[in-house]
């Protein structure tokens, strides 16, 4: 895999269409029509399926919902790359977060993350920053390309072929769904509070979120695997 230079157009979103590109709001909300529990469990699994010689098996249609779940990865980073170049050059305007705003949300939201600092739960854009500081649009597609491709083979990854680390990317994807989550909870045009969340879930959706509660560990399916195979 080619991690060298890339050209300036190359960091343009590819997965986005012409609406999403004006109002990169709308990627997050389709996001967070699940759960953030469920794409943490979803990032969890496909990070182990990664670094395991098992592959990945999806919960109703097969392996191939691997492929949907990079697909609106790297969505939710095209769209919070383009808010953050609008919050960088100032344009447009935007709801600011307040301690009252934090304070309602930690008693009414679905979900309040627990992964930021005070900072960043203010300005949420601090830390969408900092997940581009090191690394941009292109970095990340490529690298978590790789992931989707080992979690589909029978082989481990090999990190050493990897520009950014695994551990770095599975941390900054997580801190990202929470910095997204605060600016679609206070700049978009739909909260997501506890009830009215919960009963919003699709069926898959609220399928895949038992299935991450339950799933067994990737070591204990490998030893059911080879228990049956004694048998």
């Amino acid at each position: 895999m080619n991690f060298g230079q890339v050209a300036p157009w190359e960091n343009y979103p590819k997965y986005l269409n012409f609406k999403e590109i004006q109002n990169p709001l709308l990627v997050l909300d389709e996001f967070f029509g699940d759960w953030v529990e469920i794409h943490l469990g979803e990032l969890k699994k496909w990070k182990k399926y990664a670094l395991s010689s098992k592959v990945y098996r999806g919960e109703m249609h097969g392996p191939g919902e691997l492929v949907f779940i990079y697909d609106r990865n790297i969505r939710l980073l095209e769209a919070c790359y383009l808010l953050l170049c609008s919050y960088e050059y100032g344009y447009g305007k935007r709801n600011k977060v307040t301690d009252a705003i934090l304070e309602k949300g930690q008693q009414e939201w679905a979900f309040f993350p627990d992964n930021l600092s005070k900072s960043e739960l203010l300005d949420p854009y601090k830390r969408i920053k900092k997940v581009f500081k090191k690394a941009n649009l292109v970095d990340y597609r490529e690298n978590l390309k790789e992931w989707m491709l080992f979690a589909l083979y029978t082989l481990p990854i090999d990190e050493g072929e990897l520009s950014i680390g695994m551990t770095n990317i599975y941390e900054n994807m997580c801190k990202l769904y929470s910095a997204a989550w605060i600016i679609n909870q206070v700049e978009g045009t739909d909260s997501r509070l506890n009830d009215e969340y919960r009963n919003s879930l699709t069926p898959l959706g609220k399928l895949i979120l038992e299935a991450n509660h339950n799933a067994p560990s990737i070591e204990a399916d490998s030893k059911a695997s080879d228990g049956s195979a004694e048998d």
